[in-house]
C-alpha cells in the first residue's frame, strides 16, 4: 500500500546539510514567505525585518521586485556564505509561526535555530 506522507528531513540533518552549504561560496534559492496575521502590526514588522534583512545578506540586483502580499513566496537569491546571518535573525519568526522560509526548495523547520545554536 503506497502512502502520500511526505516525510520531512529531522532538524539535526537539516542543520548539517546548511553547514554544509554555508561553508561553499555559491548562489542559492531563498524563498520567504510572511503568514497573514489577524495583528496587521506584526505582520508589517515581520516583512520589514525579513525583507530588510534579505536586502542586507542579498547583493543589490538580487534584492528588488518583491510585493507585500501574505502567503505568497517571494523567491530571492543570496550567497551561501550569508546563509548563517539570514537564519539567526530570521528563525524566530518561523518558530513563532509567522514566516515560512525555504532554502533551495527545502523548508527550514522551525527548532533549527535551537539545533544550530547547540
Amino acid at each position: 500500500m503506497a502512502s502520500n506522507v511526505i516525510t520531512l528531513p529531522k532538524t539535526r540533518e537539516q542543520a548539517a546539510r546548511l553547514a554544509r552549504l554555508a561553508r561553499r561560496d555559491r548562489v542559492i534559492e531563498l524563498d520567504i514567505t510572511i503568514m497573514e496575521d489577524d495583528d496587521r502590526f506584526l505582520e508589517q514588522r515581520a516583512w520589514r525585518i525579513l525583507f530588510g534583512l534579505y536586502q542586507d545578506c542579498a547583493c543589490v540586483p538580487w534584492s528588488k521586485g518583491f510585493k507585500k502580499t501574505p502567503g505568497v513566496a517571494f523567491t530571492g537569491r543570496m550567497r551561501s556564505s550569508q546563509l548563517p546571518k539570514f537564519l539567526n535573525e530570521a528563525m524566530p519568526f518561523v518558530a513563532d509561526g509567522r514566516a515560512r522560509v525555504a532554502v533551495e526548495g527545502e523548508r527550514m523547520r522551525p527548532r533549527l535555530l535551537e539545533v544550530l545554536a547547540a
